[in-house]
């Protein structure tokens, strides 16, 4: 039976969002009968104490550096790519299936070793990289414009390209829209036992150089003036910079501290920027929807507010049965 290898940079016990998603896609496929193999390496983004996937999960050792390090951060991305071309010419069959996220951000260019191996390639687009990085640094236009042509031409050689959302940037012919999911299902003995706190408002996740601060500042006043608690809890540079009247405190170390705050908080605060509109989309919406919570979203505007619309109204319960899908298409 051909083996389908997932390939993320962080996996369990790590909680990146995109080791919780790479983590529950793979045990779908798993229940669904498939060989499946979840690959990351020994890089650490969050913590959150959770129970271990049922998929097998193989951990390539290499070069770490903490979040805070930009420079070491970008030589963890170095060491996972070149740790992950290993792992495909030397563990993938002909007829196998990669699917490949985008953390690290080289994996576009992994192509060549999956077709040395003739297997199928699946890449699973979370973040669009020549948008994201002017978080970072507003690099020249004709630059952009030829880091996104370099980026899309990688893209376009794989055999399926999965954007969480419309609004990324690709927009190749083998392009999808496979929306996220929630990680969370909620009980009603955990609704009951967690009731909404009337005028209270949540921030969950990170807040970085990708969310607009002045945007959601303007909102939390305004909630302020309407008698709201406002509560971040996350990790991030904007955390650092929000105002005190903001209860800021870190992420919550374990998912039952977050499942109830998610569940008591009557307002869920989801943030973007109106710069970076085709860079990514903010996973955190799916929890807030499965817990029945009011969504209000700040510096979203163009492909993004689109995108936010169309998420809204969406059916969220389905989004990870068709992610499965389109990977078990590849097996045929």
């Amino acid at each position: 039976m051909p083996t389908i290898h997932l390939l993320n940079q962080f996996v369990w016990p790590d909680a990146a969002p995109t080791a919780v998603y790479a983590e529950q896609l793979a045990d779908e496929l798993l229940r669904r009968g498939r060989e499946v193999c979840l690959v990351g390496t020994a890089g650490t983004y969050r913590s959150l104490e959770r129970p271990r996937p049922s998929v097998p999960v193989r951990v390539l050792a290499g070069f770490r550096s903490a979040r805070s390090n930009l420079a070491g951060v970008l030589l963890e991305y170095a060491s996972a790519h070149r740790l992950f071309a290993r792992y495909i010419r030397t563990e993938v069959a002909a007829g196998d299936v990669v699917i490949a996220t985008s953390a690290p951000p080289p994996t576009p260019w992994l192509l060549r070793a999956i077709r040395s191996r003739q297997a199928r390639a699946a890449y699973w687009l979370q973040d669009y990289y020549p948008e994201l990085v002017r978080s970072l640094w507003e690099y020249p236009t004709p630059a952009r414009h030829a880091f996104r042509a370099r980026w899309d031409q990688a893209l376009s050689g794989w055999d399926v390209v999965m954007k969480i959302g419309a609004n990324l940037g690709y927009t190749g012919s083998n392009a999808v829209v496979r929306r996220n999911w929630a990680p969370f299902e909620f009980s009603e003995s955990e609704r009951t036992s967690h009731p909404c706190v009337p005028r209270t408002a949540l921030y969950a996740g990170n807040f970085g150089y990708a969310h607009d601060r002045e945007s959601f500042v303007r909102e939390c006043e305004r909630l302020r003036a309407d008698g709201y608690r406002i509560m971040v809890r996350g990790d991030g540079p904007g955390v650092r910079l929000l105002p005190e009247w903001i209860e800021c405190g870190p992420v919550f170390p374990d998912a039952v501290s977050l499942r109830a705050a998610l569940l008591e908080a009557e307002i869920h605060l989801v943030a973007a920027h109106p710069r970076f509109t085709e860079a990514l989309f903010p996973s955190k919406l799916w929890n807030s929807l499965a817990g029945g919570r009011r969504v209000i979203g700040t510096g979203f505007v163009g492909v993004m507010e689109q995108e936010l619309h169309a998420s809204l109204a969406s059916d969220f319960r389905g989004h990870l049965a068709a992610a499965a899908d389109t990977v078990e298409t590849q097996l045929a």
